[in-house]
């Protein structure tokens, strides 16, 4: 087996004198969309139920920058190797709906918010050397933090004038695929441009409204996260 990967490699090396491999930086500035859909009902003890969303369409963007570390193998004309990148940005979807609880004759007003906040990951990015071009695919790993937040206001007279509730930061791992071409420069510096498409997979909460009368929310959505962003390298 060893005489085999040495003649391979004396192989390459003799038909790609090019054959070389680096270290890489970046910052990229991007934009990202939240494409899903999200339940969000109510109910209470009176066995009164109210359903505020039934799949409705989450649309929002968001402005995200970040930065890059990654290393590459260059054999031939091809190129293969890993990246980690951490982004920070912000994606808020709101809704706001109102129950109406005849048999307490309280009225309770909620703003059910979900939102997401930075990423993090790694991708494996798999393409070709076109002369200064470098024309690829990826694979990868996202972490995409997010919480829920809720602000529930009750009249007249209930028991909680106000009150809010947040989820805390909670993390949400999916998979990512995209493309992109980059094109160096001088011998380091290189801009490029890049597609990603992160597919994550629902999240769920419950929550407890403390108010006498056993009020509980229930909010789940599911989305996915276009993202296409400018890239700016520096190579070792």
């Amino acid at each position: 087996m060893k005489k085999y990967l040495l003649l391979l490699t004396n192989l390459i090396a003799a038909n790609c004198l090019n054959a070389n491999h680096s270290f890489y930086i970046g910052a990229t500035l991007e934009l990202n969309t939240m494409l899903g859909k999200r339940n969000d009902s109510v109910e209470n003890t009176n066995r009164i139920l109210a359903n505020f969303t039934t799949n409705k369409t989450v649309n929002q963007r968001g402005i995200y920058g970040g930065f890059f570390v990654g290393y590459m193998l260059k054999i031939c004309s091809f190129g293969i190797g890993p990246e980690f990148f951490y982004n920070y940005g912000s994606i808020e979807n709101t809704v706001s709906n109102t129950h109406k609880d005849q048999g307490a004759g309280i009225n309770t007003a909620f703003d059910i918010k979900h939102r997401i906040t930075t990423q993090s990951g790694i991708n494996a990015r798999i393409g070709c050397f076109l002369e200064s071009y470098f024309l690829y695919m990826l694979f990868g790993q996202h972490f995409q933090t997010g919480n829920y937040k809720v602000l529930a206001r009750q009249e007249p007279g209930g028991a909680l004038v106000e009150f809010s509730h947040d989820s805390k930061n909670k993390v949400n791992r999916g998979a990512s695929v995209g493309l992109g071409a980059q094109k160096q420069i001088t011998e380091n510096y290189g801009v490029g441009i890049e597609y990603k498409l992160i597919n994550l997979p629902k999240r769920s909460y419950e929550f407890d409204l403390v108010d006498g009368n056993g009020t509980k929310l229930t909010s789940d959505i599911k989305y996915k996260i276009h993202s296409i962003g400018l890239r700016f390298i520096y190579k070792f």
